[in-house]
């Protein structure tokens, strides 16, 4: 089958004009076809387990083993250990698996310290490509005790995970009854992970675990719901859940409900909050970017709206594979208050409901009075944006390693990536290209490359890192270009408000990605400047350019002096990208 592209890069090629409609276009060139398997480091307990672990991967990868069969064979190797194998209750939910039990893996030397040792196998046994089109990255242990310390539910609470994989979160919920916790996911050998983990986690009692093999989003039969103990009624007190990140709901044919949201992670939230008892609690572990990013705005308004939201945290810990950050957000099912808790980095603040409901793009920022105030002062001095400038990506060769080499040569002409450039300098180039346009799965336009001078920055980066290039290079997906047009503006003065220290801290408040985004960039304010300042900004930044180092700190000045700010908020300011 082969894998479409997205609708983002379908209207960057629209807007580039390219037209090249062929299957070599439409086959994605990022991690949804990725074949590489990632240890996720971040979901081992014990790191003295590593080399165990990597043990055990080389031995399954020298046989024809198929990942069921693994699985089930080691599932029991665990419950033997915990000896429950031969329990009736065990004997009766492994039947429900029809797989071969590998004699050497049901005695292999298993570590007994792991919290989920069966889910950590699987996520090494997945490709990157398969984790990243299911959205599916299991969470860390200490990811799940950071949301759960928001959990205040009652110790004889029902728990829900709607998307529960092999279950970590229900291992970790301090319930002590396994009838209480409920696990849905749509992936039956996660399932399968689950009932075992549950097992191994009650070993003393005799129970049928309540995980099933579902999607939560699909409308479910009367006769499937009467036969398995679940109600669509508001049955649980806490739901928790670390739902797929970034997969998409392919159709809206047969949800369950009249769902606005594209995301998945979106759609699990809402219909899981109408799960909720009055009163009831929902944690859930979301990508950063659903605070701020304008396909998410009406999922904000639902929980700015539609809810109690009681905190927010953004977490640290990131997933291996994924670039994104993680936040928490708890919600309970009452009526909306008239505030909630931010809290990032250690430090905590109260964000007001109204005032994020006035903001059109209903963005949800971790910012501090002051920092409101001062970046109230900076948009209120804005004469321009960066709209109706001509921007161009990098070449997509579609196979780097076939089409790059690392010395030039008759016909070899150097591209450069986001790693040769820097504030007002482009490096020398580590990689040539042949460029013949018919071979690649994506370029711009020539004129773009070729134009005599243009702005490259780094995609890959929490802030703009801008140079010039007036050389007419080529540049790999990992840099993009910007030709700016801004009336009374040079393209080099664009140059020095881009890599000010002014610009990165308006950018830093605003916007968390680890990418540089062409629609964070349009959202930059450029305030009106005489002719006598566009000549001396400019100017400077030519100086810069040409290695002239002591330019740098006149060039801070004429920016913050062309936005008028005052010193007390220049200090601000800088000691505020100090901390960063």
């Amino acid at each position: 089958m082969t894998n479409r592209l997205s609708e983002a890069t379908l209207r960057n090629w629209r807007r580039l004009a390219v037209t090249d409609s062929s299957e070599r276009l439409q086959a994605r060139a990022n991690k949804t076809s990725s074949k590489r398997r990632i240890v996720p480091l971040e979901y081992l307990t014990n790191r003295r387990n590593l080399s165990r672990l990597q043990q055990l991967l080389a031995l399954l990868a020298g046989k024809d083993c198929r990942q069921p069969d693994v699985l089930f064979s080691l599932g029991r190797n665990l419950l033997r250990r915990k000896n429950i194998l031969d329990r009736p209750h065990v004997q009766a939910v492994l039947a429900d698996y029809p797989w071969q039990v590998i004699a050497e893996l049901e005695t292999y030397p298993l570590p007994e310290d792991e919290f989920d040792f069966l889910g950590l196998l699987y996520q090494c046994l997945k490709s990157e490509g398969e984790k990243n089109r299911q959205g599916s990255y299991y969470t860390p242990l200490p990811l799940i005790h950071q949301l759960l310390q928001e959990v205040s539910c009652p110790e004889h609470a029902d728990w829900l995970d709607p998307c529960c994989g092999s279950g970590a979160f229900l291992l970790a919920a301090p319930v002590r009854q396994p009838q209480q916790l409920t696990g849905i996911d749509i992936d039956e050998l996660a399932v399968m992970l689950a009932k075992i983990n549950l097992l191994l986690k009650f070993p003393e009692q005799e129970f049928s675990p309540r995980i099933f093999c579902r999607n939560f989003l699909h409308p479910w039969p009367d006769e499937l719901l009467a036969g398995s103990g679940l109600h669509t009624g508001l049955q649980y007190d806490c739901i928790v859940s670390n739902p797929p990140w970034g997969a998409c709901l392919p159709s809206r044919t047969g949800a369950a409900v009249n769902l606005p949201a594209e995301e998945t992670f979106s759609s699990m939230l809402q219909q899981s909050y109408r799960l909720l008892r009055p009163g009831g609690e929902l944690h859930f572990l979301l990508p950063e970017s659903a605070l701020q990013i304008k396909a998410h705005r009406e999922f904000r308004r639902f929980l700015l709206q539609d809810c109690r939201l009681h905190k927010i945290s953004v977490f640290r810990n990131r997933f291996a594979g994924v670039s994104s950050r993680s936040i928490g957000v708890s919600i309970s099912r009452n009526p909306p208050g008239a505030e909630f808790c931010f809290c990032q980095d250690g430090a905590s603040i109260s964000l007001f409901r109204k005032t994020i409901l006035q903001d059109e793009q209903l963005r949800v920022q971790f910012l501090s009075v002051q920092d409101r105030r001062i970046l109230s002062a900076l948009y209120e001095r804005q004469a321009a944006t960066l709209a109706g400038s001509t921007w161009g990506l990098g070449i997509v060769t579609g196979d780097n390693r076939g089409k790059l080499r690392d010395c030039g040569g008759d016909g070899w002409e150097a591209v450069y990536t986001g790693r040769e450039i820097s504030e007002y300098q482009l490096h020398p180039p580590r990689k040539f290209i042949r460029f013949d346009r018919s071979q690649l799965q994506q370029a711009a336009p020539d004129w773009l490359y070729r134009a005599p001078v243009k702005l490259v920055y780094k995609f890959i980066s929490p802030r703009p890192v801008f140079t010039c290039d007036q050389g007419q290079h080529l540049f790999l997906n990992s840099a993009n270009m910007l030709i700016p047009a801004i009336p009374g503006l040079d393209c080099l003065t664009v140059l020095a408000f881009l890599n000010s220290l002014l610009f990165r801290y308006i950018y830093q408040k605003q916007f968390t990605d680890l990418k540089v985004l062409q629609g964070n960039l349009l959202r930059l304010p450029f305030p009106a400047v005489s002719s006598r300042q566009d000549r001396c900004l400019s100017q400077l930044a030519q100086g810069i350019l040409a290695g002239e180092a002591d330019c740098r700190a006149e060039l801070e000045n004429q920016v913050f002096a062309a936005f008028a700010v005052p010193d007390r908020d220049r200090d601000y300011i800088l000691e505020q990208l100090q901390k960063s």
